[in-house]
């Protein structure tokens, strides 16, 4: 049985324990959607004159004369994420996800009867993330009060962290003319997110040669499904050789969502508070079914493109404004602590709630290109790609989604082949990307077990180190013109 004196103690384990998962959702400007633009960075919004306009700026929709089909047909993604000693001195963490998804499917309907007013349509993978570790430690050391468990113990920590996250945006675009140079879009998107996340940390120790066995277990696993709506407006003003743009995306609205959670967590014959009296409680429960809500914030978008002579400079910048905290899901009061009966206690519903919220963040893309002859273009771009984080853990020792602290920077390079017809008309047009990004941060180890004690549930005190981000990236698209 666990006595009322010591109930404070078992709630401060739970929160502690709690709150270690964590998925990467908080950039905004990884992905990029269109042939062209893909190739921009982004850096469109003041130029894009194709069907990537459903996303970076519907105003611009208004611009486009042909009614056309594109495809951004591939993203082949392969890279390394790796967390020195992020589970203890000479134990990293490392992933090497290999992701091939496609980036953006858009295209435009034109009205005889309607001069001047576009139809788009497009269905882009706004959100795509994989990553999954482990790590492994396991030697003699003594981390057991010798009052206990006298002489060193066997000790192995384990610790395995798994997030997959994918968001796809379906929407509708409506544009018109407003006179010669000005153009205005509405773009009405639903945004799909599916997301799952977990892990798990395990530490024992092996009394030797007494075989006796202390442990702790901290395991999550969450997973929810949302459906939600938002709006992006656009204007897109055009004269001569010079271009501009702004665009605004609504905050988003939460329409249907349902999840799962699942926590267990376990010490066994562990001295938590050094009375040299060994702790041992288990606290474990699942919900399903528990309504699931997702939200995105306010966001503006600036643009100007400027060409001079084979020459096209492109500048874009965004802000996406701070989203306040909110609960994912929220489960149900019940049993938790075990065993049952011990006293009435809900600590499920903070332990196990998943929030998140993010900090206001700005970006800025910057695009190059040159024409070297009728049918073959260079495109240079590079962005930024700051994260969103909010660095402050929750209080209430909830799973708050978002790990990703690494500002990040994308560098890309391709070309552009068009084939036109007798009268100089674009027919077909295919782009192919190379994108390398870059990250380096300071972040927490999840763990550190170099510094296992029974004081810290044998999960050590986690301390500061290098994250380390490289990925390299393929795009290929296609567009026909009709």
């Amino acid at each position: 049985m666990i006595d009322s004196a010591r109930r404070p103690l078992v709630v401060a384990v739970l929160v502690a324990i709690g709150a270690p998962a964590h998925a990467q959702d908080n950039h905004f400007n990884t992905h990029q959607f269109g042939s062209r633009s893909s190739l921009y960075g982004g850096a469109v919004v003041g130029g894009v004159r194709d069907t990537s306009a459903t996303y970076y700026n519907p105003g611009g929709l208004a611009f486009v004369e042909n009614e056309n089909l594109a495809v951004n047909a591939s993203v082949y993604r392969a890279g390394r994420l790796s967390l020195e000693d992020g589970a203890g001195t000479g134990s990293a963490l490392r992933s090497s996800p290999v992701e091939q998804f496609p980036a953006i499917l858009s295209g435009v309907l034109l009205f005889d009867d309607l001069p001047g007013h576009a139809l788009g349509y497009s269905l882009l993978t706004r959100q795509r993330f994989t990553v999954s570790t482990t790590g492994r430690v396991d030697d003699v050391r003594n981390v057991i009060n010798d009052a206990i468990d006298p002489g060193s113990e066997d000790f192995i920590g384990q610790v395995s962290i798994r997030s997959d996250l994918n968001e796809l945006w379906g929407g509708v675009t409506w544009a018109t003319r407003l006179g010669a140079e000005w153009g205005v879009g509405l773009t009405t998107f639903l945004a799909l997110r599916t997301q799952d996340l977990g892990y798990t940390v395990s530490a024992r120790a092996v009394g030797n040669p007494s075989g006796a066995i202390h442990s702790t277990n901290a395991s999550v696993d969450t997973d929810f499904l949302n459906l939600r709506s938002l709006w992006r407006l656009g204007v897109s003003y055009g004269t001569g050789d010079t271009r501009l743009g702004v665009a605004m995306t609504t905050p988003s609205l939460s329409l249907y969502g349902k999840g799962t959670v699942f926590g267990d967590f376990t010490v066994q014959q562990i001295d938590l508070n050094g009375d040299g009296t060994a702790d041992s409680f288990t606290a474990n429960d699942r919900q399903h079914g528990l309504d699931a809500s997702f939200r995105s914030p306010l966001a503006l978008s600036f643009g100007i493109e400027q060409r001079v002579q084979r020459w096209t400079f492109a500048l874009s910048a965004d802000v996406h404004f701070e989203q306040d905290p909110f609960k994912v899901m929220q489960p149900e009061p019940g049993p938790f602590l075990r065993p049952s009966g011990s006293f009435s206690v809900d600590e499920v519903t903070e332990t196990l709630r998943v929030t998140y919220e993010t900090k206001t963040v700005t970006n800025a893309a910057a695009g190059i290109e040159y024409v070297f002859s009728s049918w073959l273009r260079g495109v240079f771009s590079i962005r930024t790609d700051y994260s969103a984080k909010v660095e402050k853990e929750p209080e209430d020792g909830s799973i708050r989604l978002g790990l990703a602290e690494s500002d990040l920077l994308h560098v890309t390079i391709g070309v552009l082949l068009e084939d036109k017809n007798e009268d100089g008309v674009t027919k077909e047009e295919v782009s192919i990307g190379l994108t390398y990004s870059y990250g380096r941060e300071d972040t927490k180890q999840v763990v550190n077990f170099a510094t296992a004690a029974e004081s810290n549930m044998l999960f050590g005190v986690p301390d500061s180190r290098d994250i380390a981000y490289d990925v390299v990236g393929l795009s290929i698209g296609y567009t026909r013109y009709f």
